[in-house]
Protein backbone atom coordinates (compact mmCIF):
# COMPACT_ATOMS: atom_id res chain seq x y z
CA UNK A 1 0.00 0.00 0.00
CA UNK A 2 1.16 3.55 -1.31
CA UNK A 3 -0.03 7.04 -1.17
CA UNK A 4 0.42 9.79 -3.93
CA UNK A 5 0.10 12.88 -4.05
CA UNK A 6 -1.97 14.52 -6.74
CA UNK A 7 -0.35 17.40 -7.60
CA UNK A 8 -3.56 19.14 -10.06
CA UNK A 9 -5.80 18.45 -7.59
CA UNK A 10 -3.71 19.57 -4.48
CA UNK A 11 -3.91 23.17 -6.41
CA UNK A 12 -7.67 23.09 -6.62
CA UNK A 13 -7.99 21.99 -3.41
CA UNK A 14 -5.02 24.38 -2.23
CA UNK A 15 -4.19 21.89 0.11
CA UNK A 16 -2.42 18.67 -0.33
CA UNK A 17 -5.07 15.79 -2.00
CA UNK A 18 -3.33 11.92 -1.98
CA UNK A 19 -4.32 8.77 -3.41
CA UNK A 20 -3.56 5.24 -2.10
CA UNK A 21 -2.66 2.99 -4.54
CA UNK A 22 -2.37 -1.30 -3.95
CA UNK A 23 -5.01 -0.53 -0.83
CA UNK A 24 -5.02 -3.78 1.60
CA UNK A 25 -6.50 -4.22 4.81
CA UNK A 26 -3.76 -2.87 7.00
CA UNK A 27 -4.86 1.29 7.57
CA UNK A 28 -4.06 2.12 11.05
CA UNK A 29 -0.80 2.84 11.48
CA UNK A 30 -0.11 3.81 7.64
CA UNK A 31 -3.38 6.39 7.93
CA UNK A 32 -1.22 7.43 11.54
CA UNK A 33 2.03 8.24 9.31
CA UNK A 34 0.40 10.08 6.50
CA UNK A 35 -1.53 12.11 8.72
CA UNK A 36 1.57 13.12 10.34
CA UNK A 37 3.82 13.77 7.41
CA UNK A 38 1.57 14.90 4.37
CA UNK A 39 -1.34 16.76 6.33
CA UNK A 40 -4.00 15.93 3.47
CA UNK A 41 -7.09 17.85 2.74
CA UNK A 42 -8.84 14.91 0.77
CA UNK A 43 -7.46 11.18 0.42
CA UNK A 44 -9.51 8.88 -2.02
CA UNK A 45 -8.92 5.10 -2.84
CA UNK A 46 -10.10 2.80 -5.89
CA UNK A 47 -10.73 -0.72 -5.09
CA UNK A 48 -11.99 -2.95 -7.86
CA UNK A 49 -16.31 -3.31 -6.96
CA UNK A 50 -16.11 -7.49 -6.29
CA UNK A 51 -13.05 -6.86 -3.54
CA UNK A 52 -16.17 -6.11 -1.24
CA UNK A 53 -14.52 -6.39 1.54
CA UNK A 54 -12.05 -4.36 0.84
CA UNK A 55 -14.75 -1.75 0.14
CA UNK A 56 -15.99 -2.09 3.84
CA UNK A 57 -12.99 -2.19 5.45
CA UNK A 58 -12.15 1.31 3.93
CA UNK A 59 -15.60 2.28 4.97
CA UNK A 60 -15.13 1.16 8.29
CA UNK A 61 -12.25 3.63 8.90
CA UNK A 62 -14.34 6.70 7.76
CA UNK A 63 -14.30 6.93 3.63
CA UNK A 64 -17.26 7.59 1.97
CA UNK A 65 -18.79 6.48 -1.46
CA UNK A 66 -18.71 8.60 -4.13
CA UNK A 67 -18.58 7.10 -7.23
CA UNK A 68 -18.93 4.42 -9.43
CA UNK A 69 -16.07 4.21 -12.03
CA UNK A 70 -16.42 1.92 -14.95
CA UNK A 71 -13.22 1.33 -17.35
CA UNK A 72 -14.16 0.84 -20.74
CA UNK A 73 -11.75 -0.34 -23.79
CA UNK A 74 -12.41 -0.51 -28.04
CA UNK A 75 -10.64 -1.82 -30.43
CA UNK A 76 -11.06 0.68 -33.41
CA UNK A 77 -11.45 -0.84 -37.01
CA UNK A 78 -8.88 -0.41 -39.60
CA UNK A 79 -10.94 0.78 -42.28
CA UNK A 80 -12.31 4.58 -41.41
CA UNK A 81 -15.60 5.83 -40.28
CA UNK A 82 -17.99 7.07 -42.63
CA UNK A 83 -18.41 10.75 -41.41
CA UNK A 84 -20.21 12.45 -45.07
CA UNK A 85 -22.71 13.52 -42.99
CA UNK A 86 -20.06 15.68 -40.91
CA UNK A 87 -17.44 16.61 -43.08
CA UNK A 88 -19.29 19.73 -44.18
CA UNK A 89 -20.28 20.62 -40.41
CA UNK A 90 -17.62 19.38 -38.37
CA UNK A 91 -13.99 20.80 -38.66
CA UNK A 92 -11.04 19.03 -35.51
CA UNK A 93 -8.20 21.20 -35.14
CA UNK A 94 -5.60 20.58 -32.06
CA UNK A 95 -4.67 23.56 -29.39
CA UNK A 96 -1.49 24.88 -29.91
CA UNK A 97 0.41 26.55 -27.19
CA UNK A 98 -0.50 30.12 -29.02
CA UNK A 99 -4.19 29.19 -28.95
CA UNK A 100 -6.60 30.99 -26.71
CA UNK A 101 -8.32 28.07 -25.00
CA UNK A 102 -10.61 30.63 -22.45
CA UNK A 103 -13.63 29.21 -24.97
CA UNK A 104 -12.85 25.51 -24.17
CA UNK A 105 -12.49 26.19 -20.38
CA UNK A 106 -15.75 27.99 -20.28
CA UNK A 107 -17.66 25.18 -22.11
CA UNK A 108 -15.80 22.79 -19.31
CA UNK A 109 -17.04 25.00 -16.73
CA UNK A 110 -21.17 24.37 -17.95
CA UNK A 111 -20.76 20.87 -18.79
CA UNK A 112 -19.16 18.80 -16.01
CA UNK A 113 -21.76 18.38 -13.66
CA UNK A 114 -22.16 15.07 -12.52
CA UNK A 115 -18.61 13.92 -10.95
CA UNK A 116 -17.54 12.81 -7.68
CA UNK A 117 -15.83 16.33 -6.37
CA UNK A 118 -19.14 18.25 -8.21
CA UNK A 119 -21.70 16.03 -6.75
CA UNK A 120 -20.06 15.42 -3.14
CA UNK A 121 -22.28 17.18 -0.53
CA UNK A 122 -18.80 17.67 1.66
CA UNK A 123 -17.13 19.61 -0.92
CA UNK A 124 -17.98 23.16 -2.89
CA UNK A 125 -19.19 23.17 -6.78
CA UNK A 126 -16.57 25.65 -7.74
CA UNK A 127 -13.65 22.90 -6.35
CA UNK A 128 -14.46 20.47 -9.51
CA UNK A 129 -14.87 23.56 -12.12
CA UNK A 130 -11.17 24.40 -10.79
CA UNK A 131 -10.22 21.24 -10.80
CA UNK A 132 -11.49 20.25 -14.45
CA UNK A 133 -9.55 23.81 -16.00
CA UNK A 134 -6.71 22.44 -14.42
CA UNK A 135 -6.58 18.95 -16.26
CA UNK A 136 -7.45 20.55 -19.42
CA UNK A 137 -4.82 23.63 -19.27
CA UNK A 138 -2.23 20.55 -18.49
CA UNK A 139 -3.47 18.35 -21.57
CA UNK A 140 -2.81 21.69 -23.73
CA UNK A 141 0.86 22.36 -22.40
CA UNK A 142 2.20 19.08 -22.08
CA UNK A 143 3.96 17.16 -24.76
CA UNK A 144 2.49 13.61 -24.10
CA UNK A 145 -1.10 15.05 -24.04
CA UNK A 146 -3.38 16.30 -26.75
CA UNK A 147 -6.28 18.88 -26.58
CA UNK A 148 -8.71 18.52 -29.53
CA UNK A 149 -11.88 21.24 -30.50
CA UNK A 150 -14.34 20.90 -32.51
CA UNK A 151 -15.28 23.62 -34.30
CA UNK A 152 -18.99 24.22 -36.54
CA UNK A 153 -17.92 24.92 -40.07
CA UNK A 154 -21.05 27.19 -40.78
CA UNK A 155 -19.63 29.68 -38.32
CA UNK A 156 -16.52 28.85 -36.42
CA UNK A 157 -18.52 28.64 -33.46
CA UNK A 158 -16.85 25.72 -30.66
CA UNK A 159 -19.12 22.38 -30.57
CA UNK A 160 -16.81 20.78 -28.27
CA UNK A 161 -13.27 19.16 -26.75
CA UNK A 162 -11.21 16.50 -26.00
CA UNK A 163 -8.25 15.51 -24.26
CA UNK A 164 -6.57 12.30 -24.87
CA UNK A 165 -2.98 10.70 -24.31
CA UNK A 166 -1.26 8.22 -26.35
CA UNK A 167 -0.53 5.23 -23.70
CA UNK A 168 1.37 3.06 -26.11
CA UNK A 169 2.05 3.30 -29.82
CA UNK A 170 -1.16 1.80 -31.00
CA UNK A 171 -3.19 2.95 -27.46
CA UNK A 172 -4.71 5.93 -26.77
CA UNK A 173 -6.39 6.72 -23.58
CA UNK A 174 -9.49 9.20 -23.67
CA UNK A 175 -9.02 11.87 -20.70
CA UNK A 176 -11.91 14.60 -20.89
CA UNK A 177 -14.52 15.64 -23.41
CA UNK A 178 -18.22 17.45 -24.19
CA UNK A 179 -19.72 19.10 -26.49
CA UNK A 180 -21.88 22.51 -25.18
CA UNK A 181 -25.64 21.93 -24.51
CA UNK A 182 -26.99 23.28 -27.23
CA UNK A 183 -25.04 20.73 -29.62
CA UNK A 184 -26.23 17.99 -27.64
CA UNK A 185 -28.97 15.69 -29.21
CA UNK A 186 -28.30 16.67 -32.65
CA UNK A 187 -25.79 13.96 -33.47
CA UNK A 188 -22.54 16.43 -33.04
CA UNK A 189 -21.25 13.86 -30.38
CA UNK A 190 -21.39 10.99 -32.87
CA UNK A 191 -19.62 12.95 -35.54
CA UNK A 192 -17.18 14.24 -33.39
CA UNK A 193 -15.80 11.00 -31.96
CA UNK A 194 -15.93 9.33 -34.94
CA UNK A 195 -13.79 12.28 -37.01
CA UNK A 196 -11.61 11.61 -34.27
CA UNK A 197 -11.39 7.88 -34.23
CA UNK A 198 -10.66 8.31 -38.18
CA UNK A 199 -7.46 10.79 -36.80
CA UNK A 200 -6.53 8.07 -34.51
CA UNK A 201 -6.75 5.22 -37.30
CA UNK A 202 -4.34 7.32 -39.63
CA UNK A 203 -1.97 7.57 -36.91
CA UNK A 204 -1.91 3.47 -36.12
CA UNK A 205 -4.04 3.38 -33.12
CA UNK A 206 -5.78 -0.18 -32.41
CA UNK A 207 -7.00 0.31 -29.31
CA UNK A 208 -8.80 3.45 -26.88
CA UNK A 209 -10.06 3.02 -23.21
CA UNK A 210 -11.56 5.47 -21.25
CA UNK A 211 -13.29 5.57 -17.63
CA UNK A 212 -16.92 6.91 -17.19
CA UNK A 213 -18.84 7.09 -13.75
CA UNK A 214 -21.81 5.37 -14.13
CA UNK A 215 -23.65 8.33 -12.90
CA UNK A 216 -23.06 9.61 -16.06
CA UNK A 217 -25.83 8.12 -18.05
CA UNK A 218 -25.66 9.64 -21.35
CA UNK A 219 -22.29 8.96 -22.26
CA UNK A 220 -22.20 5.50 -20.84
CA UNK A 221 -25.22 4.44 -23.14
CA UNK A 222 -23.24 6.20 -26.12
CA UNK A 223 -20.32 4.46 -25.24
CA UNK A 224 -22.23 0.92 -25.64
CA UNK A 225 -24.52 1.66 -28.35
CA UNK A 226 -22.98 4.19 -30.58
CA UNK A 227 -19.09 3.02 -30.43
CA UNK A 228 -18.96 -0.45 -28.99
CA UNK A 229 -16.81 0.14 -25.98
CA UNK A 230 -16.84 -3.19 -23.73
CA UNK A 231 -16.86 -3.14 -20.11
CA UNK A 232 -13.13 -4.28 -18.79
CA UNK A 233 -13.56 -3.02 -14.93
CA UNK A 234 -15.79 -1.74 -12.60
CA UNK A 235 -14.00 0.16 -9.33
CA UNK A 236 -15.66 2.06 -6.06
CA UNK A 237 -13.91 5.07 -5.32
CA UNK A 238 -14.33 5.82 -1.96
CA UNK A 239 -12.72 9.46 -0.15
CA UNK A 240 -11.96 10.38 3.25
CA UNK A 241 -12.04 14.31 4.22
CA UNK A 242 -9.49 15.62 7.18
CA UNK A 243 -10.26 18.68 8.54
CA UNK A 244 -7.50 21.49 8.53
Amino acid sequence: MNIVLEELDSQAFRRNVMKITDPEADFGAFERDYILNRSPAYVYVKIPAENLGLVHYFENHGFRFVEFQLEMSKRLPAKKYDTSMFDSILRLEEAGPEDDIEPILELADSIFDIDRIYLDPDLDSSLARRRYRLYITKSWQSPGERLIRCLDRRDNSLVGFHTHMKQEPASMLHLLGGVAAKHKGSGATIGFERLLFNRWIEEGIRKVTTHISLSNYKIMEAEYKAFDFKAKQSRVVLRKIYPG
